[in-house]
């Protein structure tokens, strides 16, 4: 679990390295949307891992965008995706997405288990999540 916030917290940091000016443009220029991101139309919306009755981390999947939330903070993905190197795979029941940014990759892998249930496999463990 450890590594898995480790992890999380690499892609997270070089979103705060951007000025205003960059953050400004990438709200409100239209030009700049690339929408990279298609996740397959099964993994679309809230996905919420539990400890105990306490939600955790969850995934929002959407077209053109992934939020990642954590501890009260949300990380979107797209801006990584269209302004780094990003690539995706997925049938009908796995999704797997890579996130390049600053020499770093990250897989994220998500098979489904049952409509409402996925497994997100890090590396090292494997977490169950539940649709919202």
């Amino acid at each position: 679990m450890k590594k898995l916030i480790f992890t999380l917290s690499l892609v997270v940091l070089p979103l705060f390295s951007c000025s205003s000016s960059d953050n400004d443009e990438q709200t409100t220029n239209p030009t700049t949307v690339n929408n990279k991101i298609n996740p397959p139309a099964w993994i679309i919306g809230k996905w919420t891992s539990y400890l105990g009755d306490t939600a955790y981390q969850s995934y929002t999947f959407s077209n053109g965008d992934i939020v990642m939330s954590m501890g009260g903070y949300s990380q979107s993905y797209k801006y990584i995706a269209d302004n780094g190197g990003y690539s995706q795979t997925s049938s009908d029941t796995e999704f797997t997405f890579i996130l390049a940014n600053g020499g770093v990759s990250q897989i994220f892998k998500f098979k489904k288990v049952t409509a409402t249930k996925l497994n997100f496999d890090n590396g090292n463990s494997i977490t169950e999540f539940i649709k919202e």
